[in-house]
């Protein structure tokens, strides 16, 4: 008995079977007895607190929370903690997050991390592997802790600690108190613009860097930075 005419459709049924799961998987599908949602918008809250896997965030108009996918969500009278799915790995969560609120923290915990947009907040705090920033900050205390950390944007805060591996910063500010940077690698720039209202300092201890800053030449401001000795740094005027 010829086997291999029986042996095709097996073949293509689990060929189709496996597409088929992996294509919901990438799809972040979940049944409806599952207790996770596809799509949700929340009244938005004073704290907020997020944890996940792979984190697109933006903050946009308005004072409401959309998650793509959610998997628990504890609202309490000032406050939302927000857990997002963790499987399938590679899926991505977008989280939107209303920027008309001034917030009194902000907390989000994650693998892969992306953070768009303007906030104001009391308080920022991330953690994750992979940070990259791209965002305009008003915020009094700003902690950074990450493997791969890339900021751009405008950031004004009275302090900001960042903590990582491999750090480039690459951004604005006139308004910067004190700075606190541990790194192995450290690479970038920051520049003061003419509204710079207030002296800085800065502490960086890295075991290799090359710095820049960049100040407007009328300013009566003072900047006081401390480096390691492996870390090279510039100041120019404009």
């Amino acid at each position: 008995m010829d086997y291999k005419w029986i042996a095709i459709p097996i073949i293509v049924f689990l060929t189709f079977g496996i597409a088929n799961v992996t294509s919901e998987y990438n799809n972040f599908v979940y049944p409806e007895n599952s207790g996770v949602y596809n799509s949700n918008i929340y009244d938005t809250k004073d704290r907020i607190y997020i944890k996940g896997v792979n984190l697109n965030v933006e903050f946009v108009r308005g004072d409401n929370i959309y998650i793509s996918h959610v998997k628990n969500v504890d609202i309490k009278d000032d406050s939302m903690d927000i857990e997002t799915p963790s499987f399938p790995f590679r899926s991505e969560v977008n989280v939107e997050i209303g920027r008309d609120h001034n917030y009194e923290e902000i907390n989000i915990s994650g693998v892969r991390i992306n953070l768009v947009g303007e906030v104001t907040t009391n308080e920022l705090n991330i953690d994750g592997t992979g940070i990259d920033i791209n965002s305009n900050i008003n915020s009094k205390d700003i902690d950074i802790s990450g493997t791969g950390i890339g900021i751009k944007g405008l950031i004004n805060t009275g302090n900001m600690h960042i903590s990582g591996t491999d750090i480039d910063l690459r951004f604005k500010t006139s308004f910067l108190e004190n700075l606190v940077i541990n790194s192995t690698g450290l690479s970038g720039e920051i520049i003061f613009l003419e509204k710079w209202n207030d002296d800085t300092e800065i502490t960086i201890s890295s075991l290799a860097g090359e710095f820049e800053f960049e100040i407007p030449s009328g300013s009566r401001n003072y900047l006081d930075v401390n480096t390691s000795v492996n870390v090279r740094t510039n100041t120019k005027y404009y």
